[in-house]
């Protein structure tokens, strides 16, 4: 009998031995299966959300700031003073600058499409004017965004944030109102979920002059969103404080949202090389499985190795044989787990509107680490194997 042949036959025995013992082998392949998706499954997960930021990083810029009034006292509402946002603009480094201040005390109510006090009541109203659309980069989805004609004009129309736009089932070019706090408003646009500003998502706008005239709000603004020269932003905010209060009072809460989101990231890639370590030990633990099911496999197959010993083959062919067997283990229960893990991360985050970001060396690693995992733990069962004395063993039957 050739090399080739042997090797040929080998594998043949190999993989029909497999399909033999179909239900020990699927529960074999779980092992890698599993510590396989869970490796490939958090990284990928973990790299999609990294491109999302650094997509969001890139059409947004890291030229952002939010520079907040200081809270006196738990739950209160504090306020930056009425020139706050052009004294922000003084300073050379920032390029525009738009107030935000909540509403307090309004309810949004229902409209003629029938969206109820219950379904929108996570949702608040912000003032604001129509540079903050320019600062935020924020994207519209329909319609228009605040005008300075609508503040100059005291205009009862608003704009919602995607989550309200969803709720209200907001059409663009279609009449449509929304009640704030029992006064009518026209909804003239809705903009884009973001990120950077996310309290916009669940938030109402509307100009300034209308919340003062009709809510009897402060005019004073709240926070201010300020878009500064790019690569200026570490130089800018120490300025900000002196500048937006003179220095009269509790100085501002000055924060940046892309380094915010950046930290956060960094947690979120923390917590994903946690899961793919958890993974890695599913294999190790699945590597135990592997090399108990096929030491039993040998004991029940005493009889069909004893011939094979009888026929001619060697101790080298009868170890490869579980060896084959245990590659065929890693690599078919290592796809099941890439397919999976791709899948089901695929659908989470495409329906989040992330990019899919698998990467092929991570895949072909998690194939590999399974496949030489799983070799391992049958190094004892092909050892075992191969030292069975074929005389005995066909006298014992």
């Amino acid at each position: 009998m050739t090399t080739t042949g042997s090797l040929r036959d080998t594998a043949y025995l190999s993989a029909r031995a497999l399909t033999a013992r179909k239900g020990r082998t699927l529960l074999a392949m779980l092992g890698p299966a599993l510590g396989v998706a869970a490796i490939v499954g958090a990284v990928t997960y973990s790299q999609s959300a990294s491109a999302e930021v650094q997509e969001t990083l890139r059409s947004v810029g890291s030229d952002l700031i939010v520079v907040a009034a200081a809270q006196s006292t738990p739950g209160s509402t504090s306020t930056l003073p009425l020139e706050a946002a052009e004294r922000a603009r003084n300073v050379r480094t920032v390029l525009a600058a738009a107030p935000l201040s909540r509403v307090a005390g309004i309810r949004v109510g229902a409209n003629e499409l029938g969206a109820g006090t219950q379904a929108t009541a996570g949702y608040g109203v912000q003032s604001t004017s129509a540079e903050l659309a320019d600062v935020a980069d924020l994207q519209l989805a329909q319609g228009r965004f605040l005008l300075p004609l609508d503040e100059e004009r005291g205009a009862r129309v608003a704009v919602v944030g995607a989550a309200v736009a969803e709720t209200i089932g907001y059409t663009a070019g279609q009449p449509q109102t929304i009640r704030l706090g029992g006064e009518v408003f026209g909804v003239v646009g809705s903009i884009g979920s973001t990120t950077l500003a996310s309290e916009l998502n669940d938030s109402v706008l509307i100009p300034v002059s209308t919340s003062v005239t009709l809510f009897g709000a402060d005019r004073r603004p709240s926070q201010l969103l300020l878009e500064v020269e790019p690569g200026t932003t570490e130089r800018t905010v120490p300025m900000l404080d002196v500048a937006v209060t003179y220095g009269d009072g509790a100085p501002p809460e000055v924060r940046v949202p892309a380094e915010l989101l950046a930290a956060g990231m960094k947690i979120d890639q923390t917590l994903q090389w946690v899961v793919a370590g958890m993974g890695g030990l599913a294999l190790l633990v699945g590597g135990l499985g592997i090399a108990n099911v096929l030491t039993m496999s040998v004991l029940e197959r005493s009889s069909e190795i004893g011939v094979r010993r009888a026929l001619g083959h060697r101790r080298f062919h009868v170890a490869l044989q579980f060896l084959g067997e245990a590659a065929l283990i890693g690599v078919i229960g290592g796809l099941a787990g890439v397919a999976a893990a791709v899948a089901g991360v695929g659908v989470f985050v495409s329906s989040r509107g992330w990019p899919v970001a698998v990467d092929p060396l991570l895949v072909a690693a998690a194939l590999g680490i399974a496949v030489v995992i799983t070799m391992i733990a049958a190094v004892y069962p092909a050892a075992t194997a191969s030292r069975l004395d074929p005389m005995r063993v066909l006298r014992l039957g």
